[in-house]
């Protein structure tokens, strides 16, 4: 007996008969449809998935997109400004997606691996209380610079050390600048040689510095850039003085109502960290100094050391040695006013943002500052305190319209502002 079935198995007992072939092929052609479904599917997932991906990452771009509003008193002069300056005229800025809060903006700026050939050779300046201050001038054995002197102050905490004074200095040096950084008493490494710590009311040491930086350079114009704090001493200090080869004033995040400022930040992190750092760097290293020097019981050192506040550090440290009543009133000493303002006789640039969790934007009027038309007021919606961390691959903004007031070919006088060789501001 011979027997074949279509499935090719030709012994009777194991084969399975054609309606086992047939059943396999329903099971074939059901493979095949579910086959061709979850192909189809995973396509049109996948499609859908690099969609959403591509909307999500236009999203976080947009999130990250941050708008730049540009004013002064004079619309043609400013129209005729942002021709000449591509990192304002765009009006939009790209902060770094994943650096988008403010605190990360911060810390952003410390990661940051554009300062690793800066270094200085340091000047001590005496003052005639005992005191002294340190200037930090930038120099590199492959700098030839010849263009102008670009003087950096620093700001409540800081110094030529820190990060983002170190990207100025790169900056000023690559385009061909002398730059010197103007240290305050006990910062920077700064010896403190009186009892008497550096003042914020008083503007002495600026005038000392400034002055003796003119008499070092005759005749050689200056440029001023003022970050935080340091912008608010320069605004006094300028107030206060005859201008003498100043040709422009840049200023990131000044505080101009400081008593406000420090309402506003009273028992935040941003405080107590700015504190800390305060004794970490002018109280502790110099503790046994301040004890000899200063009279016994005249400061609770215990109290300046725990202190958690401005109004706590600054009452028991500054208060009682320079004769203040009470911490509000020593801040609104150094509180910029109207008077300050229209003072401002030079090009001067004010940069703020609006997310600046230290100098907080509620304390700017921009009405105020552009009533005087020499300012030039520049914010933007996003870059936290002097940060403006941007692209992908995160560097700092704020190198492009800082720089922007002063270039290597130097103006021939005060009538104007030279913009990257062009002098295209005259002045009325």
């Amino acid at each position: 007996f011979f027997f074949q079935a279509e499935d090719g198995i030709r012994d009777f007992c194991l084969s399975r008969g054609l309606g086992d072939v047939y059943k396999r092929q329903g099971q074939r052609f059901l493979y095949l449809m579910v086959r061709e479904i979850l192909l189809r599917g995973a396509s049109i997932l996948r499609e859908t998935t690099l969609q959403t991906a591509a909307t999500a990452a236009r999203r976080l771009a947009s999130s990250a997109s941050a708008e730049v509003t540009v004013l002064t008193s004079d619309s043609a002069r400013l129209h005729t400004q942002l021709e000449q300056m591509p990192s304002l005229r765009h009006r939009r800025i790209d902060l770094t997606p994943y650096l988008r809060s403010p605190l990360l903006q911060i810390i952003g700026t410390t990661r940051l691996k554009d300062t690793q050939n800066v270094y200085y050779r340091r000047e001590i300046l005496h003052f005639s209380d005992g005191g002294c201050s340190s200037l930090d001038w930038a120099t590199d054995m492959n700098f030839r610079g010849t263009g102008e002197l670009v003087v950096i102050v620093h700001g409540l905490t800081g110094g030529s050390d820190v990060q983002y004074v170190k990207a100025l200095v790169g900056e000023g040096q690559r385009r061909g600048h002398e730059v010197v950084v103007v240290n305050a008493r006990g910062f920077a490494r700064t010896p403190l040689t009186s009892p008497a710590p550096y003042d914020a009311s008083r503007i002495d040491d600026t005038v000392e510095a400034l002055s003796y930086l003119a008499s070092r350079r005759p005749g050689q114009p200056f440029h001023l850039i003022g970050a935080s704090f340091g912008g608010n001493v320069l605004l006094r200090y300028l107030a206060a003085t005859p201008v003498q080869n100043i040709k422009s004033l840049t200023l990131l995040a000044a505080p101009l109502d400081v008593e406000h400022c420090v309402r506003t930040l009273e028992g935040g992190i941003y405080e107590r960290f700015l504190v800390e750092r305060l004794n970490r760097l002018i109280v502790r290293p110099n503790m046994d100094f301040l004890r000899k020097g200063i009279p016994y019981g005249t400061v609770d050192w215990s109290k300046v050391l725990r202190s958690r506040t401005f109004a706590e550090h600054y009452g028991e440290f500054q208060c009682k040695l320079f004769g203040y009543s009470c911490p509000w009133e020593y801040f609104r000493s150094i509180t910029i006013s109207d008077k300050h303002l229209q003072r401002l006789s030079i090009p001067t640039m004010f940069l703020y943002a609006t997310d600046d969790p230290i100098v907080p934007f509620s304390q700017i009027s921009h009405k105020r500052l552009i009533a005087n038309p020499n300012v030039l007021y520049v914010q933007t919606n996003g870059g936290s305190h002097h940060a403006w961390v941007v692209g992908v691959k995160p560097k700092r903004w704020m190198l492009d319209p800082v720089c922007l007031l002063y270039t290597s070919d130097a103006a021939d006088d005060l009538l104007c502002v030279d913009l990257g060789g062009r002098r295209i501001i005259k002045k009325k």
